[in-house]
């Protein structure tokens, strides 16, 4: 027996190899889709990468889909917090909507939309034919050109 130690093919080792946890003195594999794990075999602290389909790491758990607010990295094979008001994004930097009270402009989401434009569900759109400045709908004009 390895006291203090585990073993791990036929020897006794202070660390398991990567991939692996030591449960009562034993080295075993963390379970696919973890590539590294803590605690148990089903904890995971990393997923495997280039699966099929991919799984991204959320919490605990190697997920097939992140949550809203986050996007799939795949440079870390972690899901990623999406920029500011934004509920569904692709990257860091691309956002695709966003949370209410707040309005899609390019990639980003912005509580107030630029001149010229107005949120109108969820998203900046312009204002009509000669308003500088419209509310509510693109051809309420609060100042004109």
């Amino acid at each position: 027996s390895c006291r203090n130690m585990s073993l791990e093919s036929f020897s006794c080792v202070s660390n398991c190899s990567v991939g692996k946890i030591s449960l009562l003195n034993v080295c075993v594999s963390c379970i696919s889709p973890c590539l590294t794990c803590t605690g148990l075999q089903l904890t995971c602290t990393s997923c495997i990468p280039n699966l099929t389909p991919p799984r991204y790491l959320f919490g605990i758990s190697c997920q097939e889909k992140c949550p809203d607010y986050y996007y799939a990295n795949n440079s870390n094979t972690q899901c990623s917090p999406c920029i500011n008001n934004c509920l569904l994004c692709t990257s860091a930097t691309t956002c695709q909507s966003c949370i209410q009270n707040s309005y899609l402009y390019n990639v980003s989401c912005l509580t107030d939309c630029p001149s010229g434009l107005t949120g109108i569900g969820g998203l900046c759109q312009p204002c009509t034919a000669n308003c500088k400045t419209c509310s509510s709908g693109t051809n309420i004009c609060l100042t004109c050109v």
